[in-house]
């Protein structure tokens, strides 16, 4: 039983100063964190600003968000602002790609009424071309008979 009760003591002792270091890391933590809290901001945003600017700088055509497209914001209230150079460089990017998607779907709409500019013309021939091909029909079918008469007479001509 003694010695139950001097594990038992242990346990909560070491327990006991298991949660004294981690309260007192805490506190620390916490008494550290008030003072350089405001220093870490500042530096992580300039390092990401500096970040996002070489990205942008990397690879221009990167994304067409309305953040990116609208007018610039007043620089006191916001949490995000782009830099103006930025900010130009993608709104002139999306122009352009609004100016040449205009101009592709209209090359596209331009195959589109090719196509049934085509289909409309062979219509308007084959309407045009109807009675044409009946009176022809007719005409064939006609001298197909008179041929096959005159062979059958040649034919039975030795007979009468």
């Amino acid at each position: 039983l003694s010695r139950f009760l001097a594990r038992c003591h242990r346990r909560r002792a070491t327990r006991c100063f298991a949660k004294w270091v981690s309260r007192a890391s805490w506190a620390i933590f916490y008494e550290r964190a008030a003072n350089t809290l405001r220093i870490q901001t500042c530096y992580r945003r300039a390092r990401e600003r500096a970040l996002f600017v070489a990205k942008h700088d990397a690879n221009p055509m990167h994304a067409f968000a309305s953040i990116a497209l609208g007018e610039a914001r007043s620089g006191e209230r916001c949490l995000f602002r782009l830099d103006d150079r930025v900010r130009a460089e993608r709104r002139e990017m999306w122009f352009a790609a609004t100016m040449i998607q205009a101009r592709q779907r209209q090359n596209e709409w331009r195959g589109y009424y090719l196509i049934a500019l085509r289909a409309c013309t062979l219509f308007q021939a084959l309407y045009k071309m109807w009675p044409v091909r009946l009176h022809y029909e007719l005409m064939r079918r006609s001298a197909v008979c008179v041929e096959s008469s005159a062979h059958m007479f040649l034919a039975r001509r030795p007979f009468l």
